[in-house]
């Protein structure tokens, strides 16, 4: 299942989790970007957003197909603003914010150095199954 609602400034999209769809969920923000004239922040979209979704169906979800991904991106004052949700119990965020830089060996973990090398703003739901970003355009 992927159902998208396309705006003028937002997509909204629930899908299953099944990796297939993070692609899909890609080119929709492409397409989102290239509207408004940001093409050129491609790159640095895709790789959050690859994380943050591949994090919401593998780790959240744990890959469980029966369980939906909620994602919503708007273009606004600048920036891309991506939220993702996931079914997940949600995780302690506080704790891996505190850790500081992730180790360039571990299998896990690189995830929260790209949002915050690529992202302005991370914040989480208390429970830590969402998540929103802002990617400067």
């Amino acid at each position: 299942m992927f159902d998208a609602t396309i705006f003028d400034d937002t997509i909204e999209v629930t899908m299953n989790s099944e990796l297939v769809h993070v692609d899909q969920s890609v080119e929709l923000l492409r397409q989102l970007l290239a509207h408004h004239q940001a093409e050129h922040r491609f790159f640095e979209v895709a790789i959050v957003a690859r994380e943050a979704l591949n994090n919401a169906i593998l780790h959240g979800n744990r890959g469980n197909p029966a369980k939906n991904v909620l994602w919503r991106a708007q273009c606004r004052h600048g920036s891309l603003f991506l939220y993702v949700k996931d079914e997940g119990q949600g995780f302690d965020w506080k704790a891996w914010l505190s850790r500081g830089d992730s180790e360039p060996e571990a299998e896990s973990g690189r995830g929260h150095e790209i949002f915050r090398l690529l992202a302005h703003n991370i914040t989480y739901n208390p429970c830590g199954n969402a998540l929103c970003l802002e990617i400067p355009l």
